[in-house]
């Protein structure tokens, strides 16, 4: 069994970046949110 063509077709799958949109959807605006915040309390 070749493990990296198994890893490869998890990667490329469809879900695999359905989640990886959905994460970065979420935490993104968070992270920018926190830093802006950051900013100005600091200022």
């Amino acid at each position: 069994m070749c493990y990296s063509f198994e890893i490869g077709k998890f990667i490329y799958n469809q879900y695999f970046f359905g989640g990886l949109r959905s994460a970065l959807g979420i935490s993104l605006p968070a992270m920018l949110i926190l830093c802006s915040s950051f900013s100005i309390i600091a200022s």
